[in-house]
């Protein structure tokens, strides 16, 4: 690189917009349509927020064909980061063309597509990648692709594909390991299914005794509805080793589809008794509709296992079936008879017990207090297990305390009972610290009390890593802008995807090891994260959260195009429940309000295109933006709460006025809109009040600033001054008023502590628990509600 070329990318990177687009047109007045002086502009241009300008500049330079190694680089930057691949990908076709044996093109090309996740890309990358090497490995990628792009391709597409793939395949016989066959198997599986089935039944594939083959072989003749041989490879299967479900399942499966019954029952009860070999009884007993020898053979399976933690797991979806519920008593009372045996230690006792009790919990839903207090004795009786307890062991009787909490919250009418849920998950979370799932409810039982900084305590006590970050920060993330606006929380979990970026760097090692088997997984979780939904509404969260405490929210990536395709990677799974599958779950129905979906988010993202258009924005585009916002909020408006539909309503009404902006009437209707949304002193505080409170400000942000940005245009922008100014008055007039109600709520926080405490420490003292831990417990979270109402009074309008 030239000292020119260096001192101008210094300026780039130090932020030196103006000078660089200086230098660089001096050099572009010598030679206009130089390819790399374009590239280098309209690079700067997307520095600078100015799509539009990157965008003109990058397409010309892409529609003249280069191949310049550097111009390349410069563009695909430009178009991953405006996730314009297919544009990307188009642009590496039409180098190819022009330097066919260009190895550093194609290489290139290969690895953007890896980045981007573009199967179709990785395709066409891989084919040309095939016929410039010639190598083993690029042929087999080929043929990969080729698998992963079979089913989004054309007729001809698929026409094609298969006939390719057996004549590179043909060339590389024989193979030399189990990953060569594995991507043979692929290729059959684009051709005839028979012969892949025949061929997974080989001994060139059955000497590597591949697990992923075996199962690749089930899953086809299940798929194809191959019952007889499907019977017959899952019999032999378990003939050498009955470890996996797979087996036992699909044997079932197939039984039922040939009425193999009696034989069936023959083979199981011929097995040695092992938890597979136990449920398989009992599921070949649910295929058949024979719910009272079900009901038996959940008793012997209760026998063997009932002193594990996987019984719960194991046996729900039985006891959930329809057919089965008239039986379901007749178990509870089995298991209420069996509740004393003796087990071989104290801990396969307490889980035994625990067991028992969450049964009877999930089949007569009692919530009374006699089983609140049953439970709250039960885990009592097993404190002592804690002092020799390895602390990362799991202690089975906390299940106790969460039956007992659970209890307690789905009582219609009492009250405080998330205080008391939560002072009994204190007192299980203090004695055993890896609790996973007690913190688990804490966190949400907190955040529904508006005391984000008291869940935050549990979250990080749960030491979440990356993945855990994508699927479980939604504990603390959603809707966190309305009850504790925290750009670091937000911030930090960005930095998680900022990592993400890495997961390329795996694929491509996956490549060079020719893990093939492996290397669909990680595609898939590289795509996960690229389209994450949770990322999305994290984002729209900072966006609030900057708009409120700092009025300079930064919404650039809401620029994008709105993408239809985001993956919900959020685990709503691992919260603890006790109830039948058929039940709604007890963490779906409290909750910070309606899960957020993709439609939420779609709004959202539209609202604040919308926002950066009110003044200078094409009429045309924001009448059609208002239109979409509209659209997916009726198609998707049970995920809203009523607050978030009054803010969409609002943007309505200021669309309008951005179409009249000096029309009175068109502020006196933005005035008349400020009021329409009450909101009124609450009782008891919980993250609802403070929902709509930090809802409404951030709303009167969005108006406020509009207003301001309004007057600072009026050269250019013709607008009603003084009615602007009236109504920022007006709006600057009700924030204090919301404010003064928040250091209302705030100066009562001893009279509503006390309060709590004197309910319920007489409560919590009748079942032997400390009012210590009550006190300390309602006094912490009350600090943390103070918090909210802190920065709810610091919000900057």
């Amino acid at each position: 690189m030239s000292k020119e070329l260096r001192t101008l990318w210094e300026t780039i990177n130090s932020g030196g917009y103006k000078q660089a687009h200086a230098k660089i047109s001096k050099e572009l007045k010598k030679h206009p349509d130089n390819a790399y002086y374009l590239s280098v502009s309209s690079y700067v241009y997307l520095k600078q927020n100015k799509t539009d300008q990157a965008l003109e500049l990058a397409r010309k330079v892409a529609d003249s064909g280069p191949t310049n190694g550097h111009v390349l680089n410069l563009l695909v930057q430009i178009f991953i980061e405006l996730d314009l691949i297919d544009e990307c990908n188009s642009m590496f076709e039409a180098a190819n063309r022009k330097a066919p044996s260009n190895v550093e093109i194609v290489d290139l090309w290969f690895e953007t597509m890896v980045e981007a996740g573009h199967v179709k890309g990785l395709q066409k990358a891989s084919m040309v990648q095939q016929k410039v090497s010639g190598k083993r490995d690029s042929s087999l990628r080929a043929v990969f692709h080729m698998y992963l792009a079979y089913s989004i391709g054309s007729e001809s597409e698929k026409k094609l594909f298969p006939m390719l793939a057996a004549r590179i395949l043909e060339k590389l016989k024989p193979y030399q390991n189990v990953q060569e066959v594995y991507v043979q198997a692929l290729a059959l599986k684009m051709q005839d299914v028979d012969k892949l089935i025949e061929y997974l039944q080989s001994d060139e594939v059955t000497q590597f005794g591949s697990l992923d083959l075996s199962l690749m072989l089930v899953d086809t003749l299940r798929e194809h509805e191959k019952f007889r041989q499907l019977y017959d490879v899952c019999v032999k299967e378990l003939e050498t080793s009955d470890e996996n479900w797979v087996h036992w399942n699909n044997m079932n499966l197939a039984a039922k589809e040939l009425g193999l019954f009696e034989q069936t029952h023959a083979i199981i009860k011929k097995a040695t008794v092992t938890r597979n070999s136990a449920l398989a009884a009992i599921e070949l007993y649910s295929l058949e509709e024979k719910y009272d020898a079900m009901l038996e053979a959940l008793k012997e399976y209760f026998k063997v296992f009932g002193s594990k933690r996987c019984c719960i797991e194991d046996l729900t979806r039985f006891i959930s079936m329809e057919g089965f519920s008239d039986r379901r008593q007749t178990w509870v009372d089995w298991l209420e008879s069996v509740f004393d045996e003796p087990q071989k230690s104290d801990i396969a006792t307490a889980t035994w017990k625990v067991n028992v009790e969450r049964f009877k919990f999930m089949v007569t839903v009692d919530v009374s207090d006699s089983t609140v207090d049953r439970n709250i004795r039960l885990y009592q009786s097993y404190v002592h297990l804690l002092k020799d307890k390895d602390p990362k062991d799991y202690h089975t009787a906390d299940d106790f305390l969460l039956i007992a909490a659970s209890a307690l919250l789905k009582k219609e009418k009492t009250e405080y009972k998330l205080e008391k849920a939560a002072v009994l998950l204190e007192v299980a979370s203090r004695s055993d610290q890896h609790q996973f799932y007690v913190r688990l409810w804490l966190i949400r039982i907190y955040m529904i009390l508006g005391a984000f900084t008291k869940a935050q305590v549990h979250y990080k006590e749960l030491s979440i890593k990356m993945l855990q970050q994508e699927t479980l920060s939604y504990m603390l993330g959603t809707r966190l802008s309305s009850i504790y606006p925290n750009e670091k929380f937000l911030s930090e979990n960005d930095d998680i995807y900022d990592q993400s970026e890495e997961f390329p760097q795996y694929i491509k090692f996956g490549y060079n090891k020719g893990a093939y088997t492996q290397i669909e997984g990680f595609m898939d979780l590289h795509r996960k994260f690229k389209l994450s939904l949770n990322r999305k509404l994290l984002d729209i969260e900072r966006i609030k959260s900057e708009r409120l405490m700092s009025d300079k929210a930064n919404s650039q990536s809401m620029e994008k195009d709105i993408n239809d395709r985001l993956e919900d990677n959020r685990d709503f799974i691992s919260m603890w429940n006790s109830g039948l599958t058929t039940a709604p779950k007890l963490s779906d129905t409290i909750t910070i309000g309606p899960i957020q979906g993709s439609e939420w988010a779609k709004t959202q993202q539209l609202r604040e295109k919308i926002i950066r258009r009110l003044i200078n924005g094409e009429v045309d585009e924001l009448k059609q933006l208002h239109q979409q916002m509209r659209d997916t909020l009726t198609s998707a408006s049970d995920e809203f709460t009523s607050e978030e539909k009054w803010s969409i309503d609002f943007m309505d009404t200021l669309v309008q006025h951005s179409l009249k902006k000096e029309a009175k009437a068109s502020y006196d209707a933005l005035e008349a809109q400020l009021d329409s949304l009450p909101l009124s002193t609450p009782e008891h505080l919980t993250w609802e009040w403070l929902h709509r409170a930090f809802t409404v400000l951030e709303t009167y942000s969005v108006v406020s600033g509009y207003l301001i940005r309004l007057k600072t245009s009026k050269t250019q922008v013709k607008s009603n001054i003084s009615a602007g100014e009236h109504l920022r008055t007006v709006i600057q007039q009700k924030t204090k008023l919301i404010k003064a109600q928040a250091l209302e709520i705030k100066d009562s926080r001893n009279k509503r502590c006390q309060k709590i405490v004197d309910i319920l420490s007489p409560w919590a003292e009748e079942r032997k628990i400390s009012s210590s831990i009550v006190e300390d417990v309602i006094d912490s979270i009350c600090a943390s509600q103070d918090k909210s109402l802190t920065t709810l009074r610091n919000v900057s309008l």
